[in-house]
């Protein structure tokens, strides 16, 4: 027994598109299948199909991980590209962060040194991670983090010399890509330095390697059982 004029339906109308328009955009990571992902690097990055690919499964398959609500556990699974230099590692990286909408930083591995010597410690790759994302924590252990030139980490030959940048690091960054909680100094360079440290926990933080590995070629072609990196 109700009646409604014409008027009072557009007003209706009206409101409700209004109220549709106003409504804050969905913050968080953008939920992308891989075959989305793999069109939407295709626009960026020219070649590099099987790169692609592979990044675009990881990435999907470290975040679905995240929203898995269940008693078990999945163990994360970091990432490394192999390439020359200018091969477009660094840039696949910054361009899936820019997809997702998660925080992203880039940490040269060549300055990373044992703690208390000159340099920067292990600690700094995630500090980079939490100003990048505002000093927000809980948006920092979400995001991801490329460390570039990881081949130059490797172990020197020399038993005499302390190694303060070849195999101390790796200890220390082999923690931080397990997945771990982790005291980093905000607002300083340096663990010594009378500032506030805050904890992280990088269990959801997604570790993209990067590194030439110059020679590497020659090595396996010396190895008998097996002559590939990789599957292939």
């Amino acid at each position: 027994g109700i009646v409604l004029c014409e008027d009072c339906v557009k007003l209706t109308y009206k409101g409700l598109q209004d109220i549709k328009t106003k409504q804050p955009k969905r913050s968080g990571n953008k939920r992308m299948t891989p075959k989305q992902m793999k069109c939407e690097l295709d626009k960026y990055i020219i070649g590099q199909d099987e790169a692609k690919i592979a990044l675009s499964i990881a990435v999907y398959n470290h975040y679905k991980r995240m929203d898995i609500k269940s008693d078990v556990k999945l163990a994360k699974s970091n990432v490394l590209l192999l390439g020359p230099t200018g091969c477009g590692k660094t840039l696949l990286a910054q361009t899936v962060a820019k997809l997702l909408d998660v925080p992203f930083a880039i940490a040269d591995c060549t300055t990373l040194t044992e703690a208390g010597y000159v340099g920067d410690d292990v600690e700094n790759v995630i500090l980079k991670l939490i100003q990048a994302a505002d000093n927000d924590i809980a948006k920092a252990e979400r995001g991801i983090i490329f460390l570039d030139e990881i081949d130059k980490l490797a172990r020197k030959r020399e038993t005499n010399h302390r190694d303060v940048n070849g195999e101390s690091v790796q200890q220390g960054l082999l923690k931080l890509l397990e997945g771990a909680e982790v005291e980093v100094p905000v607002g300083a360079s340096s663990k010594n330095a009378m500032v506030p440290m805050v904890t992280v926990d990088t269990t959801n933080i997604l570790f993209i390697c990067g590194g030439a590995f110059e020679g590497i070629d020659k090595i396996i072609e010396t190895r008998i059982d097996r002559k590939s990196i990789g599957f292939n």
